[in-house]
């Protein structure tokens, strides 16, 4: 047996037809839209119209007309005033709407959509530049951070080394030893705080034994033929001139050290209860003996006394006088001075200087 199709229903299947403003584009549904509402107010007032009319009819067939009855009137005659007011208030809105609302929206609404298509253009021709941008910063942030970690690395092995120990016991001084001195002390001193900074290499502290200490001397050039290593003699420091404190040359250098004057290094043997002790980057007055000279003229050293730069001696007369003399004296043993000339062997010479 064959199954009937519905009519109107090709296929078998029932067509849906959409009212007419569901079929309408914005601006059509806008129109439509703007001449229903005139339709809608003129039904209105031709309701009122006709409902005043019938009641007017109704109550006229009455003889005696009611007070309710003029109420009711009264009212339907005001609701007709109302519809006719707003019909005209809506033609006017609808006629607005028709000529400039919706063209103008219509010009917006393309307006929209140029800027709109324009936007995707600039987005489809950026976009891939910006997300080509974005990789490179990526892996900018990932060489970034790769170095970022290998730094930070280097800084904990750093760290590590960075707890210095002293090759041995002693007293710390800040910067290098120079011959005795220590001239960068203040430099040294000035990096060895928070956040200062030192150069690789850099000698920035000294160690030193005081019970090892040596005295480095520059000679100068007259004197260097009666100064040899062995040669002994007496040191005695600025801090304690009083103080006779053997020295010996233990080496001399024969080329000119900087600044002139001939480099020379002395072994010390301070006795035990030397005040104040001997200490790194003291200067010491060193005097040493005279050399191996034959018919040497000695003299005692306190007896010989020096004015504006010359050397004199008091001799003593047999009348129980004195006289004055100059005098020219060379090395010294550091008990007692050569007298090279103003003197002979025998002379007696007064040990104090004559009031």
């Amino acid at each position: 047996m064959q199954k009937l199709k519905p009519r109107g229903a090709p296929g078998g299947r029932r067509r849906k037809i959409s009212p007419t403003w569901k079929r309408k584009g914005y601006r059509d549904l806008a129109k439509l839209g703007a001449h229903f509402d005139v339709k809608f107010a003129e039904q209105l007032l031709d309701n009122a119209r006709e409902e005043l009319v019938q009641l007017e009819k109704m109550y006229k067939a009455d003889d005696l007309t009611e007070e309710t009855e003029e109420i009711i009137l009264r009212r339907q005659r005001n609701a007709v005033e109302s519809a006719e007011f707003r019909l005209g208030r809506v033609k006017v809105e609808a006629e607005q709407q028709l000529t400039v609302g919706i063209p103008r929206q219509g010009e917006a609404l393309k307006a929209a959509r140029r800027d709109a298509e324009l936007a995707h253009e600039l987005a489809e021709k950026n976009l891939p530049r910006a997300l080509e941008q974005k990789r490179f910063e990526v892996d900018k942030l990932r060489r970034d951070n790769a170095k970022a970690e290998e730094k930070l690395a280097d800084l904990r092995a750093d760290r590590k080394l960075a707890v210095v120990k002293s090759p041995a016991e002693g007293i710390l001084i800040y910067g290098t030893s120079e011959e005795g001195a220590f001239p960068g002390a203040a430099g040294a001193a000035k990096k060895l705080v928070p956040g200062g900074k030192v150069a690789a290499r850099e000698i920035i502290m000294t160690v030193v034994d005081p019970g090892k200490l040596a005295a480095f001397a520059k000679i100068p050039e007259a004197k260097l033929a009666d100064v040899a290593p062995g040669r002994e003699g007496v040191a005695a420091p600025e801090a304690n001139p009083a103080a006779e404190i053997p020295a010996k040359v233990e080496s001399l250098g024969y080329i000119p050290a900087v600044g002139g004057g001939y480099p020379a290094k002395l072994s010390l043997q301070p006795p035990a209860d030397l005040m104040p002790p001997l200490m790194p980057g003291m200067k010491l007055k060193v005097s040493l003996g005279t050399s191996e000279k034959e018919n040497v003229l000695l003299a005692p050293k306190s007896a010989i006394f020096e004015e504006d730069g010359k050397s004199f001696a008091y001799l003593a007369k047999e009348d129980g006088g004195h006289e004055k003399r100059e005098v020219k004296v060379g090395a010294t043993n550091g008990k007692n001075l050569e007298v090279k000339d103003g003197l002979k062997e025998g002379d007696k010479i007064l040990a104090k200087k004559p009031e």
